[in-house]
């Protein structure tokens, strides 16, 4: 009999039982005396009212809880992308001339665009500075001196190349690139 109950249990959502628990005990709370004593359960509601407006009163108190926690995550996400755009449009208008260079290997000649992954010499002091600047990250520890490790740009970063491309801030030549930045 147990485990038959337990596994009842297990099926169960819940979030659904919660929400269905609220629901039913604030229409028990609301809904006015004649429509009870019409269904017949003014009995139940004289003997637990002090039952009902407890749970509804919780379960309130939860489903606020959680709206306020989904909308305090909502707005830290926007708000924490607004200053992360501003701190890498300051960081990629203030690259020295060897980190251009180095970010221009991202840049796909056939699609014109900035790619994500380009393969990078471990040794060089500018991918290590990129790399310390967040502006890049390793996407792998295997590689070779030769061939080099495989880096990948950040999606922001990206994004924001790929900006500066189509507006005219960067532009790539075929054995040479300009680097248009004004400052905000």
């Amino acid at each position: 009999m147990k485990e038959a109950i337990f596994r009842i249990i297990d099926k169960l959502d819940l979030r659904m039982i919660s929400l269905t628990a609220w629901l039913i005990s604030g229409t028990g709370v609301f809904l006015p005396n004649k429509y009870i004593e019409l269904m017949g359960l003014m009995s139940i509601k004289v003997k637990y009212q002090w039952v009902i407006s407890s749970i509804f009163l919780v379960l309130s108190a939860y489903y606020i809880i959680v709206i306020l926690h989904f909308v305090y995550y909502k707005i830290k996400i926007i708000y924490l992308e607004k200053i992360n755009r501003k701190v890498i449009l300051n960081k990629l208008r203030t690259l020295s001339t060897d980190e251009q260079r180095i970010l221009l290997q991202f840049y796909n000649k056939n699609e014109k665009i900035f790619g994500l992954e380009a393969r990078l010499d471990i040794q060089n002091a500018t991918v290590n500075v990129l790399s310390s600047k967040r502006i890049i990250s390793r996407g792998s520890q295997i590689g070779g001196l030769y061939r080099g490790f495989s880096y990948f740009l950040q999606p922001m970063v990206q994004v924001e190349l790929n900006k500066m491309l189509t507006n005219g801030e960067i532009k790539v030549y075929d054995q040479k690139f300009e680097w248009k930045v004004e400052s905000d």
